[in-house]
């Protein structure tokens, strides 16, 4: 009885195979040979018919002015006539009676139309192997549908009448990257029964560069204004560039975060980025640059000859840098309330901050006096601070650190604020999806952990576009004294002379401020109105008060909190 059943089973699954949903193979791949042939035929007898027709009509129109076509019917017959009398003959005589020109005849009405035919069935095997393919690793119930070449996008379809769910597709992604013979790739869902794929090309390496033509990557000439040059796709130099900036005058477009593990190519990223400030067009559009160099590296010696930075690589200089930033942030928030502008414009301040994760692991450490550990926490706290409201004085940050964990930066509201993200090799997968989180890690079928020197992923997470290339250093040469003599165009310079003319009012609110909470501290207070008498006092006071500074500053006040 069981042997009985096996069989229907495999009678079955035999006739199955044997159903031929395309017109020339069925899902497994198997060639309908029948009918290929059948089709190779009337294709070939189609070609021979037309060659000879046209052939015809190019000599006779030639020669004496002929066009067959308008006695298209006698033309047959004489044709049918001739090829029978010329049969006949050679039955009789041989070859030898053919003439050169009826050897050239047969041998272009016998040869060309295998040209169509050959094309035609190098067609089928091709896509009767594609399906083959899928069958062997358990997609038969797809098949592919389109090809876009200049993309190198291939979307497969499910067959009609066949469930396969979308997961079990993409599981699949490594045999078909194999099958396929193609670099990476992405995949989504298209339609509710199709998946498109786009392969790309293998990241080139640091190895690749090395063997090429290196004046090929001479990024130099590639710098441009308003535009951040990220590094290369190919030994040919073609290149990717961030985000553009939406508003305003400068380069970044909103803050950065910088993660690679030790030897990954983040200072040569850094440096590669730090040459497109240094581009004289940008430069023009920079009113200051901040290194906060925790890492006490060399990386960044090649700046300090320049008048806009400012270096510090120690808790006490850094949190004098941070105040100067946080000072700026203000002088700009004033003149955006005085002028009604939602963002400052006119330049743009660049700060650095290299290995932020010292700030949290010195406080760590036991044997910290109790002004170094203040003085850590207000820079943590400024830095914070930064994070979410230094982009409207048209501040960005360049946050770089080792791996991207919780334990790194101030707070992951922080984290969140960071816009960009460029993430080079991570030591594990966790500090990789802290830096651009697992769904997109796993839709665009990134692996952090095997990318190799220099190799980059940009994510604006903004606008969710993701870039892949190769950090290059660009190779052009830094004139200090040419960088230092660039001067502001002379309406950038009246608001620059505007802003630094608000750093009385912005001193003055930060003191207001800080003796506000010192007040309310030493009365008892644990909130700023506890209840709803001190919100009737102070209206009364501001009711009283006409000082137009003091209208600023609380104007500022109420912006920066």
């Amino acid at each position: 009885m069981n042997e009985d059943n096996s069989k229907k089973i495999d009678e079955t699954q035999k006739t199955t195979d044997n159903i031929f949903e395309f017109p020339f193979y069925n899902r497994k791949g198997k060639l309908h040979r029948q009918k290929v042939s059948q089709i190779a035929l009337l294709i070939y007898l189609v070609t021979v018919f037309i060659v000879y027709n046209i052939g015809s009509f190019i000599y006779h129109f030639f020669t004496s002015g002929l066009n067959i076509f308008a006695h298209y019917g006698s033309f047959i017959n004489q044709t049918i006539t001739l090829i029978s009398n010329r049969f006949a003959d050679f039955k009789i005589y041989g070859i030898s009676l053919l003439s050169s020109n009826d050897i050239i005849i047969m041998v272009t009405l016998l040869f060309l139309p295998l040209i169509p035919v050959g094309l035609f069935i190098r067609w089928v095997f091709k896509k009767s192997r594609i399906q083959a393919n899928l069958a062997s690793v358990g997609l038969e119930h797809y098949y592919l549908q389109k090809v876009d070449k200049k993309q190198n996008i291939y979307i497969f379809k499910l067959l009609t009448g066949y469930r396969m769910s979308y997961e079990i597709f993409i599981s699949e992604f490594d045999n078909l990257k194999q099958l396929f013979g193609e670099g990476d790739m992405t995949y989504s869902r298209y339609k509710s029964d199709m998946v498109k794929v786009q392969f790309k090309d293998e990241l080139i390496d640091i190895d690749d560069v090395k063997e090429s033509n290196t004046k090929k990557l001479s990024l130099s000439k590639l710098l441009k204004p308003n535009k951040l040059l990220l590094g290369a796709t190919s030994i040919r130099a073609d290149v990717i560039f961030a985000t553009d900036k939406e508003e305003g005058n400068g380069l970044l477009n909103g803050h950065w975060l910088i993660v690679g593990a030790s030897g990954s190519g983040k200072s040569v990223s850094v440096k590669s980025f730090c040459m497109n400030f240094l581009l004289p067009q940008n430069y023009t559009h920079i009113d200051d640059i901040f290194v906060i160099n925790y890492k006490q590296s060399s990386d960044y010696n090649f700046l300090k000859s320049l008048n806009k930075v400012h270096y510090a690589q120690d808790i006490k200089d850094s949190l004098k840098l941070l105040k100067k930033i946080q000072l700026n942030m203000f002088n700009k928030y004033l003149h955006n309330s005085k002028h009604d502008q939602d963002n400052f414009t006119a330049t743009q301040t660049i700060v650095i901050i290299d290995e932020i994760q010292t700030l949290p692991e010195m406080l760590d450490s036991k044997g910290l006096h109790k002004i170094e550990r203040n003085s850590i926490q207000e820079s943590l706290s400024i830095i914070e601070s930064l994070g979410s409201k230094a982009r409207a004085s048209n501040i960005s940050l360049m946050v770089i650190l080792q791996k991207g964990d919780i334990a790194s930066l101030p707070s992951t509201a922080f984290r969140q604020n960071l816009r960009n993200r460029f993430m080079l090799k991570q030591e594990n997968n966790i500090s990789a999806s802290l830096v651009i989180n697992n769904e997109i890690l796993e839709r665009e079928n990134i692996k952090p952990l095997d990318l190799k020197q220099g190799q980059f992923i940009y994510l604006d997470t903004l606008r969710n576009e993701l870039q892949r290339g190769l950090t290059i250093f660009p190779d052009t040469e830094i004139d200090i004294d040419m960088l230092n003599n660039l001067k502001f165009g002379t309406d950038i310079q009246l608001v620059m002379d505007e802003v630094s003319k608000n750093k009385s009012a912005s001193l003055s609110a930060i003191q207001k401020q800080k003796d506000e909470l010192t007040e309310l501290e030493s009365s008892g207070k644990k909130t700023y109105y506890d209840g709803f008498d001190d919100v009737e006092n102070e209206e009364r006071i501001e009711d009283e008060t006409t000082d137009d500074i003091l209208d600023e500053v609380d104007s500022l006040l109420n912006i920066s909190k």
